[in-house]
């Protein structure tokens, strides 16, 4: 199982990190860019690279809303990784649903 971690911050990152079961592997981690970053999801750019080349199985975000500014853009993303043939979990709810 293929796992990039994607958080809030570096500690985020490496919580998660933490509690990842002997059987996932972490091909790479990122964290949201700075706010003044012209494009805001540039933290997941590596990510949905790894996705498209078939390389991601789970992208573990430390919130899932980090990954859009409302419900809609959320699923947007989730629906993006989904396509490539990766799910997004979060690691907020209950550990890593």
């Amino acid at each position: 199982m293929q796992i990039w971690i994607y958080g809030q911050d570096d500690n985020a990152v490496q919580s998660i990190r933490r509690d990842i079961p002997p059987s996932g592997t972490v091909i790479g981690t990122s964290v949201v860019p700075e706010s003044s970053t012209a494009f805001p999801w540039n933290g997941l750019t590596q990510a949905m690279c790894a996705a498209i080349r078939g390389e991601l199985d789970i992208l573990l975000v430390s919130d899932k809303r980090l990954l859009g500014d409302g419900a809609q853009q959320i699923q947007e993303m989730e629906t993006t990784f989904r396509h490539y043939g990766a799910s997004v979990r979060s690691a907020s709810s209950s550990g890593s649903s």
